[in-house]
């Protein structure tokens, strides 16, 4: 599923926005002399490229399309059971990658399997490197097994943080199972050991589900699905009755929520006609939010967002053909103001076959030789992406761009480049006049 290279050369590229910047460029003119040799530094050129920022914005801005690149899938998982809903979190030293794993096996919709009724336990794995992940032991959160774990929870879906060097893994029922046992719970890890489960009261948190949490600052943002709304909570791990801090988002369904500068992001599905995606923004922390319309033209289910080197991203998960679910994505350069047109990561079927590739989680790998965006999801094919099989947990690096649309980066590179060279060459007269 490889599409074109980029025919403007990475001129705007979500996987290389920070190399972008000109404080740390090397300029060579045509000449191949390096600029600084005629006292052409970077920051002599700030005033005309702020210039042209500015052309840009009176213009509304310039529209971009997605290029992507997929990296081969990896296949995290690969047994009989069904696995689904994955997280994954950085502790400053290592990778967790946590996913619900069922306690009995199956393919949905075969001999009456159905795993949205079926009891999961939370497992994990480690690794100091993203590659390592898939190789890495699988570890039961024994805390969280049938035996140990809270009773009447049909648990099956989990999502993590670090805070204070603690990490935290928050499940749920996704908003499945009788009345009274829809509840948020967590799990503490501190010290090399995990806690026994302890429960979230407050607010909408005795009747949802579809939990989704970042870290931001000194305290965890949790996003819930309270019902038929999207609410949003803080938790600081100082109490476990956070009812007060519950601000409602929308009447949206399926929240996600992530950290984007000072900014909070959230993504949730609108109950309007089509179930389009929609963006909120928060400046405040999370006390308001407000509406920013729908991402492209994305629709459907299990929407998540993410930020990378400035930039959004957003992908979910619409239905295809009868019964499938495929992975389609759309990225932002400007904090959700505009979007590219959205781009498939996957078929969600092959042939007469149908599955689903559903509940993507986004992940950014801000330095160093894994530096780049990763999704991983759940997916209902084997390996070889062919055939309907039991749930796994896939990895796939997004090696992807957002470049101009080419007409509008013609017109873009035109006026840039008058207002760049001449106000150059201004500056070259006046320090050719002194001299």
């Amino acid at each position: 599923m490889r599409r074109p290279a980029n025919v403007f050369g990475g001129l705007v590229t979500c996987a290389n926005a920070k190399a972008m910047d000109l404080g740390d460029a090397v300029h060579v003119n045509s000449g191949g002399r390096r600029r600084d040799e005629r006292n052409f530094t970077a920051a002599r050129f700030r005033r005309p490229l702020a210039v042209a920022v500015l052309l840009l914005t009176f213009a509304g801005g310039l529209p971009v399309r997605a290029d992507i690149f997929l990296r081969p899938t990896t296949y995290i998982t690969d047994n009989t059971n069904y696995e689904r809903n994955a997280s994954l979190v950085h502790d400053g030293a290592d990778y967790w990658l946590f996913y619900m794993k069922a306690d009995t096996g199956g393919v949905r919709g075969v001999a009456g399997y159905d795993p949205d009724s079926t009891r999961y336990t939370v497992y994990y794995r480690k690794s100091n490197t993203m590659a390592g992940l898939a190789g890495a032991p699988e570890t039961e959160l024994t805390e969280s097994n049938a035996t140990n774990g809270p009773p009447t929870l049909n648990q099956r879906n989990v999502s993590a943080a670090v805070l204070d060097g603690k990490t935290y893994a928050f499940v749920d029922s996704g908003v499945s199972g009788a009345s009274g046992t829809k509840k948020l719970y967590y799990y503490k890890h501190d010290a090399g050991s995990w806690s026994n489960y302890e429960q979230l009261t407050g607010g909408s948190l005795s009747y949802g589900g579809h939990v989704n949490v970042c870290t931001a600052g000194d305290h965890i943002a949790i996003a819930w699905n309270g019902g038929e709304t999207s609410d949003f909570f803080t938790f600081d791990g100082s109490t476990n009755d956070i009812g007060s801090t519950q601000v409602d988002i929308d009447g949206g369904i399926m929240p996600k929520i992530a950290k984007l500068g000072s900014d909070l992001y959230a993504v949730n599905i609108g109950k309007g006609g089509g179930w389009p995606i929609q963006l909120w923004k928060s400046d405040d922390d999370g006390q308001t939010w407000t509406g920013l319309g729908q991402v492209s033209d994305l629709a459907g289910w299990d929407p998540c967002i993410f930020a990378h080197q400035g930039e959004l991203y957003v992908v979910n998960a619409p239905g295809v053909g009868s019964d499938g679910q495929k992975l389609v994505m759309a990225c932002s350069l400007d904090g959700g103001a505009t979007w590219s047109a959205s781009e498939d990561l996957s078929t969600g079927g092959a042939g007469t076959e149908e599955w689903w590739d559903y509940w993507p989680i986004g992940f950014s790998v801000p330095a160093g030789p894994e530096f780049g965006v990763y999704a991983l999801s759940t997916t209902e094919t084997d390996e070889g992406g062919s055939v309907l099989s039991d749930g796994e947990i896939a990895l796939m690096q997004i090696a992807g761009a957002v470049v101009p649309e080419p007409a509008a980066a013609v017109v873009w590179l035109l006026g840039a480049g008058v207002v760049f060279c001449c106000a150059a060459m201004r500056r070259q007269k006046k320090t050719f006049d002194k001299t």
